[in-house]
């Protein structure tokens, strides 16, 4: 059986952040079960129906339409006496280039399908239980965003059980915050085969370089990623690419500016980093750019997810101090 990376991510979040009992990929409701919607469960259809046209075929009977559904991840949590407290129905969708089922019309229609029948057919197999819908998006741009977040505020505004039924949208933000970061502290305490990202995340956090902690030396808070040197030690400064080192000097001037390099003006800085790390200043420019709006900058820069190699910087650096980071970079650029 295929499993999404994404999926077994958000399973190890409902298992060990949310403590899902069971979390199951793939949920679907069996053929075998006489699933009978509630006459308040019709109605909320009907009414759904008539509310997103664009979203749910007119032609579509409740029965039908719960009959199509499968939800990426169901969470069970358990309380006392082994009695359902809460469940947790999350869908992820990872696409590389950023959320796309077609256009924004089209992404907007099928999220909304997404949410309205995760809350229905998990409200006709488990009445009367605390029901939280998801929807994952690590990366979409914000544009897309915005028709996806809209999507999900309109089903909210619509769906009639807002004491028991609530749905989130866990944008690229959200996500890294409430998932991602989270389940890479667990790669310490979780010993299992089946959660194959925490198997991935454990296979690669050894190879994670870190800055001194608080303490000095030692494991601190800011892995990345270096390549072994030939002699099998962890690689320094002058291993690391021109490129890697040119989106970690952008990095700082994005955060801290220029003036504490001591290097000249912002164009002479750009020019003597460039001719030090051999790319064109404009390519430190633009990574600045990339960076102003996710580094808290004065500047605009451009609203955009970071691309990876820059995601990489960042999550590498974003609770480094300004001196540890200043000589790290006047390091790359040969400052005395």
């Amino acid at each position: 059986m295929k499993i999404e990376m994404g999926e077994s991510l958000v399973r190890s979040w409902l298992r060990h952040c949310k403590a899902c009992q069971v979390a199951e990929l793939n949920w679907k409701p069996s053929p075998t079960w006489e699933v009978v919607p509630s006459a308040h469960l019709a109605g909320v259809f009907r009414d759904a129906r008539s509310r997103f046209p664009d979203a749910i075929k007119q032609t579509l009977s409740i029965g039908q339409f719960l009959r199509q559904a499968e939800i990426d991840v169901l969470g069970v949590r358990l309380g006392a006496g082994g009695r359902v407290e809460r469940l947790f129905g999350v869908d992820t969708a990872f696409h590389s280039n950023g959320l796309s089922y077609g256009g924004n019309e089209d992404t907007k229609n099928r999220l909304q399908k997404k949410f309205l029948r995760t809350a229905l057919v998990l409200e006709s197999c488990f009445p009367e239980v605390p029901i939280e819908v998801l929807f994952v998006a690590p990366v979409v741009t914000p544009r897309r965003l915005e028709f996806a977040r809209e999507a999900a505020q309109e089903v909210k505004d619509f769906y009639p059980d807002r004491g028991k039924v609530t749905f989130d949208l866990l944008g690229p933000e959200a996500f890294r915050e409430k998932i991602l970061e989270p389940v890479l502290k667990l790669h310490h305490k979780v010993a299992d085969t089946s959660e194959l990202f925490l198997r991935a995340w454990q296979l690669v956090a050894p190879h994670m370089a870190r800055e001194p902690g608080p303490q000095g030396d030692g494991p601190g808070r800011n892995p990345k990623v270096v390549r072994p040197s030939p002699r099998g030690r962890a690689a320094g400064p002058r291993d690391r690419s021109d490129k890697h080192d040119a989106h970690i000097v952008a990095y700082y001037l994005s955060k801290f500016d220029h003036e504490r390099l001591q290097l000249g003006n912002q164009g002479e800085t750009f020019a003597y980093a460039a001719k030090v790390l051999g790319v064109k200043a404009n390519t430190i420019k633009n990574a600045r750019d990339y960076f102003d709006s996710h580094t808290g900058s004065h500047r605009q820069g451009w609203k955009a997810p970071l691309p990876p190699r820059y995601m990489e910087v960042h999550q590498a650096f974003r609770t480094t101090p300004e001196p540890e980071l200043r000589e790290l970079v006047k390091g790359i650029l040969k400052v005395k």
